[in-house]
């Protein structure tokens, strides 16, 4: 289902997360939330080659979401890579 366009989604995800200082907190939180349905629903070659795409990305934006000084005004996308990081850590 989703890997006919997972090249296209992973171009489109990989642009918002490269521009994420830009991007307002709730495009963040569902290019996370878009993450975790794709780790749900991939197999795990396509999961393998998903991460080896994105994960140098992702990782920055974790660090960007943990390491910011107004992390607490916006527990929503705390508790979003919280629950990424869940994710990964299941699969």
């Amino acid at each position: 289902m989703y890997l006919g366009k997972l090249k296209v989604l992973m171009e489109r995800i990989s642009g918002v997360i490269k521009n994420s200082e830009k991007r307002h907190p709730s495009m963040i939180i569902l290019i996370l939330f878009c993450t975790r349905i794709l780790i749900l629903r991939l197999s795990s070659s396509a999961l393998k080659e998903l991460f080896r795409n994105i994960w140098p990305m992702l990782l920055t934006l974790l660090v960007q979401v943990f390491s910011k000084k107004n992390t607490l005004n916006n527990p929503n996308l705390v508790l979003a890579a919280l629950k990424l990081i869940e994710h990964i850590s299941v699969c």
